[in-house]
């Protein structure tokens, strides 16, 4: 420990000693998303190629109905191509058994999220194997932007409280960098973990590395 304490010391000893000093500083912002993007799963399996395509096509009639009745627009649905394979079925004593297994994707671009938790509970209902909501906004660049002002604002305190303590005067900034962050515009939740709060929130970081002048 003392060792790691002495090498940090070290450091920023050289740093003041050149006359720069580097800090980092992170901003971290939460919104309401006012979008939603639901992309789910329609699975199924039968005894042959027909029983499995037949099961996954009455699912997927009823998530028309159901899309219809909720006002959802052609534009605002992707129907992926209906995938169906043979599988072993190593439960059975026959080696040459098989069952067949069904599956097609469908995803939704909700431009409100106006009743969606509705959808959502009426969707889960008739069989639909998996759901992820993605949460957006429609303005997150701008929300991106004012995470780097906060970044950059921490930043800022960090190098006045360091050229203080050096007994040093703070210069001009001589660069700034922006650092990859984690941030995703969305927050995304799994259909097995749906309680009865189904509402998002938006995430939003971004990390600076500023580069001062130091002034005696």
């Amino acid at each position: 420990m003392g060792r790691i304490l002495y090498f940090f010391i070290f450091i920023c000893l050289n740093l003041y000693a050149e006359g720069l000093l580097s800090v980092y500083g992170k901003g971290s912002l939460k919104v309401d998303p006012d979008s939603l993007i639901v992309s789910m799963q329609i699975f199924t399996q039968g005894k042959n190629l027909v029983d499995a395509k037949d099961k996954n096509d009455e699912i997927s009639k009823k998530v028309e109905e159901i899309l219809y009745k909720n006002g959802i627009e052609k534009d605002q649905i992707q129907i992926e191509n209906l995938n169906i394979y043979s599988r072993q079925d190593y439960e059975s004593k026959d080696l040459n058994s098989k069952f067949y297994e069904a599956s097609k994707n469908i995803n939704l671009h909700l431009k409100t999220l106006q009743n969606h938790i509705d959808l959502i509970n009426s969707l889960l209902k008739i069989g639909i194997s998996s759901i992820n909501l993605n949460y957006t906004r429609s303005d997150f660049n701008n929300q991106k932007n004012l995470a780097l002002q906060e970044a950059l604002k921490e930043a800022k305190q960090k190098a006045v409280m360091l050229a203080t303590t050096a007994n040093k005067n703070l210069g001009d900034i001589l660069e700034i960098e922006e650092l990859i962050s984690n941030t995703l515009p969305y927050f995304t939740k799994s259909a097995q973990d749906f309680s009865e709060n189904l509402n998002g929130v938006i995430i939003v970081d971004s990390k600076v590395k500023v580069k001062f002048k130091l002034n005696p």
